[in-house]
């Protein structure tokens, strides 16, 4: 049943609420009822073959290092394959759709998404994993649907629900600048929807580079990540931030 907008804020926000102050784990609440609702229709699917990229910050002592030991051939041009692809386990750090310990795999659909997700300076060095998907990609999806900025407002929220807009907006927040309360969001709908056994990942804007689309891969224990790995590296250089900015009134 399609609800009122008045009705999907009550709803969203009293979600948000149980999240906050009274339960963390092993919650239910009626918008995960309209979350499961949504799997039907919300999804992208990414054929095999195709290729998503991961990039890391690469020092220039680092850079020097890996240069002295490349062998002739070797598609590893920046980071290994080992290092291009999954931290370690204890090295892993909450974020947007995991949480401590948790693994994920966190790519971009282009090399210039990539890069300006890391959030470089100029001059930084920035070693980009091309990851080759060996299986389809069945994508739960949090991003805006073409042409929406030219939608007027009335037909804008005619079209998408209220807690989806929230949402996209609380996947595509720059890490730094997000809060607990909005991680804490983010990582109970990933594992939610993880949990579901229906994706492989989500899909969600990117903020950093307009137009630009992330994708978190999910870490099935028995695919242990058998949908995907990389193929090979290579290093870039940043030569400039463009920076837009209007007064605040």
């Amino acid at each position: 049943m399609t609800k009122s907008r008045i009705q999907q804020e009550k709803i969203f926000g009293d979600f948000i609420r149980l999240l906050r102050n009274k339960r963390r784990y092993f919650c239910q609440h009626d918008f995960l009822k309209i979350l499961d609702e949504s799997f039907e229709n919300n999804f992208e699917i990414i054929n095999d073959n195709k290729h998503l990229y991961r990039a890391r910050r690469m020092s220039k002592k680092e850079y020097k290092e890996r240069k002295d030991t490349l062998i002739d051939n070797d598609p590893f041009q920046g980071f290994d394959k080992k290092n291009s692809f999954i931290p370690p386990v204890k090295s892993i750090r909450a974020n947007r759709v995991n949480t401590n310990g948790i693994p994920c795999l966190y790519t971009a659909r282009s090399i210039k998404t990539a890069i300006a997700e890391v959030r470089p300076f100029k001059e930084t060095l920035v070693s980009v994993a091309t990851i080759e998907l060996k299986q389809p990609l069945k994508l739960y999806k949090f991003n805006y649907p073409e042409n929406y900025s030219k939608l007027d407002e009335k037909t804008f929220w005619n079209t998408l629900p209220f807690w989806y807009v929230m949402l996209i907006s609380m996947f595509s927040v720059p890490c730094e600048f997000t809060n607990n309360d909005e991680y804490l969001v983010t990582q109970c709908i990933s594992e939610y929807i993880r949990l579901s056994g229906e994706f492989d990942g989500i899909l969600y804007k990117s903020s950093l580079d307009d137009n630009g689309e992330n994708i978190a891969v999910f870490n099935f224990i028995n695919k242990k990540y058998s949908l995907c790995e990389p193929i090979k590296s290579q290093v870039y250089t940043v030569n400039s931030i463009n920076i837009n900015y209007t007064k605040k009134v």
